[in-house]
């Protein structure tokens, strides 16, 4: 049984409500993967937005999901470290900066993440995530700058007025997330 399978198993209802399974999403999919990929120095910033406003902007079979009975739109910076497809020898990835606009979406039981948007400051980056994936990348001017406390980050789509600048700091390790918090 695949690990999809699994999770489609996993899924149950209570109440007439659907209560979906986050811990078997977390699964290794069976299979290779695509290539690699390390984030770091990631800031998540999140807004409420009404989930009426949010489900007129995603694609019909998806569904916002909510966190007790709320919606949000993410803001996600953060710089990616050595991706690279499967097939390319390790150390030879490549990095770049990356901002994504989301939300939190389920289709078919299965909970995941709509991409609005998504800008990076290499041209390679969106024409591979464009081609191969299909997804909304577009080429933008982004910069960190960091110290032992602080990170400054700027992001400015090419051609577009969508831009965003954020600085913050780094607070303490909060250790892992329990089961069921947002």
């Amino acid at each position: 049984m695949s690990a999809f399978q699994a999770l489609l198993q996993s899924t149950v209802f209570n109440r007439g409500v659907i209560v979906i399974d986050r811990v078997s999403a977390t699964v290794r999919p069976d299979g290779k993967p695509a290539g690699y990929q390390l984030w770091r120095d990631l800031l998540f910033l999140h807004w409420e937005v009404p989930a009426s406003l949010l489900q007129s902007l995603i694609p019909k079979p998806l569904i916002v999901d909510e966190f007790e009975g709320k919606a949000f739109i993410g803001l996600v910076p953060f710089v990616m470290k050595n991706v690279r497809p499967r097939w390319w020898k390790l150390g030879s990835g490549f990095n770049f900066l990356e901002t994504n606009m989301r939300t939190y979406v389920v289709h078919q039981g299965m909970p995941g993440v709509y991409f609005f948007s998504l800008d990076a400051n290499s041209v390679i980056a969106v024409l591979a995530a464009n081609l191969g994936w299909s997804l909304p990348y577009y080429v933008a001017r982004q910069s960190i700058r960091q110290n032992s406390e602080r990170i400054a980050y700027s992001n400015a789509r090419i051609g577009s007025k969508a831009a965003v600048q954020v600085e913050y700091s780094i607070g303490e390790h909060l250790g892992p997330s329990e089961l069921h918090s947002l």
